[in-house]
């Protein structure tokens, strides 16, 4: 990944951003542990289970997670790369900064999409 990755811990933000998009919070391969996804799918598939944005948070917030995401599509993307990671731990490098460096673009990206729901 060339291009600057922005991250977040808001659930305002995460939420505009995946809806954006067309985005639906749901569980992969419901298994014993299933893991936490965000995706553009019209319905339940094969290991995937759609859940509510509460039930999402909920997981999100107890896991002390971090999403790291693009906010436009790359050719050939059905929704843009993000990825989920925990705040304290072992976290690629190439991808830490510090939340306030990306603050503003947050601050853009709801105001434009205020914008174009008004």
């Amino acid at each position: 990944m060339d291009e600057l990755l922005m991250q977040t811990t808001n659930h305002e933000v995460i939420r505009k951003w995946a809806t954006h998009f067309f985005g639906t919070p749901y569980l992969s391969d419901a298994g014993e542990n299933p893991d936490l996804c965000i995706g553009y799918h019209g319905g339940e598939g094969e290991g995937q289970v759609l859940i509510t944005w509460e039930e999402w948070f909920s997981r999100f917030e107890k896991e002390q997670l971090l999403l790291y995401y693009k906010d436009e599509l790359a050719a050939g993307e059905d929704f843009p790369y993000f990825k989920l990671i925990h705040r304290g731990g072992d976290v690629d490098r190439h991808l830490q900064a510090p939340a306030e460096a990306n603050r503003d673009k947050h601050i853009n990206f709801l105001e434009k999409e205020e914008k174009v729901a008004g």
